[in-house]
């Protein structure tokens, strides 16, 4: 459902699904899938009039990449790595 449009014929906004890697350890890569599922889970891909899988398809694709992304960050917590962030005014001055 979707190579149609994030394929090797036409790329919409620059995502390929034939060449992704599911290597979600890559921050980049882990972030493509994120929104991903973000986009799978309100419904907002497939777009309108395009086809789309039934029910039990999409809850499974959902699943898988939500269970890949949260091995990840399971992975993450359990090694101690924090995210790097930014320091505020208050705390830089500090």
């Amino acid at each position: 459902h979707c190579i149609r449009c994030h394929g090797p014929k036409k790329a919409e906004h620059g995502l390929r699904f034939d060449g992704l890697s599911r290597d979600v350890t890559r921050p980049p890569i882990f972030a493509t899938w994120e929104r991903v599922l973000r986009q799978l889970r309100d419904g907002t891909m497939p777009p309108d009039g395009e086809p789309r899988p039934d029910a039990a398809a999409l809850a499974s694709a959902e699943k898988e990449i939500a269970a890949a992304l949260d091995a990840v960050v399971a992975r993450r917590r359990a090694e101690g790595r924090t995210t790097l962030r930014r320091l505020n005014r208050v705390e830089y001055e500090n």
